[in-house]
């Protein structure tokens, strides 16, 4: 009853689905792995998270590599694990968007609410929040802010699966994805 409340249909044992969304497992690029060896070895690529320095330099380059041996229709993203300031995380973020990165993951620290907003409203790439939504409080905080676009929601990070679903449809009522 709490997944219907969620706004979710259940389905009844033995009944088929009539469409199924596949859910695209996305790859992740750490800093100490090679990009070449990556694009090698990981594949197939529906998604590619790429694990952020604190050199834009690296970051450029390793977009600009995988732009070239894989097709641009594959979304990727910075994530910048709460490691750049404002200023950083402005001019990095332009430059990103000039490259063809789709977002950014939690580029300053953990629920700085008003540095995200200005964030938001000096880069042009969609924000994604992690570490900074953890319940329905942060969410809150985070609309009211219009400091994201996106959350990632974490079963165990968020108090379990209701809790996280009800995270979910909270932010789709607010357009956030």
């Amino acid at each position: 009853h709490m997944l219907q409340k969620a706004g979710y249909k259940m389905l009844k044992p033995g009944h088929l689905i009539e469409s199924i969304k596949i859910l695209k497992i996305s790859q992740v690029l750490d800093q100490n792995f090679p990009v070449e060896e990556f694009l090698e070895t990981r594949r197939p690529f529906h998604f590619i998270k790429i694990k952020g320095h604190l050199d834009l330099t690296k970051d450029i380059k390793i977009v600009k590599i995988i732009r070239q041996k894989i097709n641009d229709d594959n979304p990727n993203m910075i994530d910048a694990n709460l490691g750049w300031n404002l200023d950083n995380a402005i001019r990095h973020i332009n430059k990103l968007h000039d490259i063809g990165v789709n977002f950014v993951e939690e580029p300053l620290m953990q629920r700085s609410w008003s540095a995200l907003k200005i964030l938001k409203q000096k880069t042009q790439l969609p924000l994604m929040l992690d570490e900074s939504i953890c319940n329905i409080e942060d969410l809150k905080v985070a609309i009211a802010e219009k400091c994201c676009d996106l959350i990632n929601v974490r079963i165990a990070k968020c108090g379990g699966i209701f809790n996280s679903l009800n995270l979910i449809r909270q932010a789709r009522d607010n357009g956030l994805k």
